[in-house]
């Protein structure tokens, strides 16, 4: 069966840049003989008689800064600008009498981790403040010294919800004053999980990724193929399956456990179990199969498995359940970043406090209280929050989303995402396809 490259944003960017390794190796040929790279700026340096607990001493220091503030960040499919902008400048008057602008720039910097450097130039040359990206673009980031720690001292008033957020979307670095939290995850992110026909089988039958080898599914799934970022990465959640039930050796990022993958996948002949290599989320012919019951399952992102579950056509007919791997799942999630130097740091930690808040987290459809009724303060569609809401960095956020919304994600997704090794898979991935070809087809 031909496998197929097939594109989706985190693919396009996964391709651009996967991980420290690539962008660090790309940045370096790049800077002309002569010019030294350019030293990341200064942390700021926040004037120690100013009070961020008190809200006027706030306000005083944001009209100081312009009351702006620019974010990069993804389209949230158009929530960003329709709804988050102007909410922002609300939010920003009630609390300190100050509408703060939100620039929301929806545009990658895969080039710029590349091309700034060469330029003799950092990300504060683009006037960011705060920046969105992928947990794939923070090491190399980080090796730049774009960021500076989120928890500087100076500015912990204005960030009560990053207390609460939870080990497993925290990112830490290099002590600086005491602070070394460098990224935090909010919202936005994916993972790859499954889809699975309970008409056809019984979906309580299967727990694990190794359980997709059932022989009623022969020719009935729907794959990322193997030459594609997204195959290997559902493939990393059967490598590390195999691990932790002692069927091959090594740790999950290594050649040696994903070679011994490779050879149960030959062993069990697990490329008769695919129907087609393809994309779920983004073909429609592919959708169809599902839809038809042609095909039984399929793998894909989350906001894709949330998306189809939510179709006219599944709800009336009650087909798809979701499927999440105990023994875990991979993830490429969004995490927000302090810009080293930025010209608006007061806004910036003031909009890092409130992408991290559960109004923002649930595109504002929430409980007022654990025991209430959910209201829809936005007015957002539910596509939009099932887009939008990705299960919660936060207990309180978990607590407060929409009863009617729970059934579209785990109980804790924070509990089954697995820490990928960006490094090792940039340098490897060219060999994982390879391997592939040459283990399962003897190519």
């Amino acid at each position: 069966m031909e496998q197929k490259k097939l594109s989706r944003r985190g693919f396009l960017s996964a391709v651009g840049a996967v991980s420290a390794a690539t962008f660090l190796a790309a940045c370096q040929p790049m800077v002309p003989s002569g010019v030294a790279p350019a030293a990341p700026p200064a942390a700021n340096q926040v004037a120690t008689d100013v009070d961020y607990s008190n809200p006027k001493d706030v306000a005083q220091a944001l009209k100081a800064e312009g009351a702006e503030v620019t974010f990069n960040s993804w389209g949230w499919s158009g929530l960003s600008t329709s709804v988050f902008v102007p909410k922002f400048a609300e939010m920003t008057e009630k609390l300190y009498g100050v509408g703060v602008k939100l620039n929301w720039v929806n545009k990658s910097i895969d080039d710029d981790l590349r091309e700034l450097p060469a330029a003799g130039k950092t990300i504060t040359d683009l006037g960011y403040d705060v920046i969105d990206k992928e947990e794939e673009h923070f090491p190399p980031a980080m090796a730049l010294n774009w960021y500076e720690p989120l928890n500087l001292p100076q500015y912990m008033p204005l960030l009560p919800n990053l207390a609460d957020v939870e080990k497993s979307y925290i990112f830490r670095g290099p002590a600086e004053n005491g602070a070394d939290i460098y990224g935090a995850v909010y919202q936005g992110y994916e993972w790859l999980q499954a889809l699975l026909n309970k008409q056809k089988v019984d979906v309580s039958a299967y727990k694990n990724w190794v359980d997709l080898a059932n022989p009623e599914l022969k020719d009935k799934l729907i794959d990322y193929a193997f030459n594609d970022s997204r195959g290997h990465f559902v493939f990393a959640g059967i490598v590390n399956n195999l691990i932790q039930n002692g069927t091959v050796k090594g740790e999950l990022w290594s050649q040696e456990a994903w070679e011994g993958a490779l050879h149960w996948w030959k062993d069990n002949n697990m490329d008769a179990q695919i129907h087609k290599w393809g994309d779920i989320g983004n073909q429609p012919e592919m959708r169809l199969m599902l839809q038809s019951s042609e095909a039984w399952g399929g793998c894909t992102w989350g906001s894709y498995t949330r998306e189809i579950l939510a179709t006219d056509w599944n709800k009336k007919d009650d087909l798809l359940a979701p499927f999440y791997p105990a023994t875990g799942i991979i993830a490429n999630r969004e995490t927000l970043s302090a810009v080293r130097g930025a010209k608006h740091p007061v806004a910036g930690h003031i909009l890092l406090n409130w992408m991290l808040s559960t109004e923002l987290n649930t595109a504002g459809w929430y409980k007022e209280s654990k025991d209430g009724d959910a209201v829809n303060h936005w007015n957002v569609t539910e596509s939009q929050f099932l887009v939008a809401y990705c299960g919660g960095c936060r207990q309180e956020t978990r607590d407060l989303a929409p009863e009617w919304a729970k059934p579209y994600y785990p109980d804790d997704p924070g509990s089954l995402i697995l820490t990928v090794d960006w490094a090792w898979y940039s340098q490897n991935s060219e060999w994982i396809s390879k391997s592939y070809d040459s283990i399962v087809h003897g190519a």
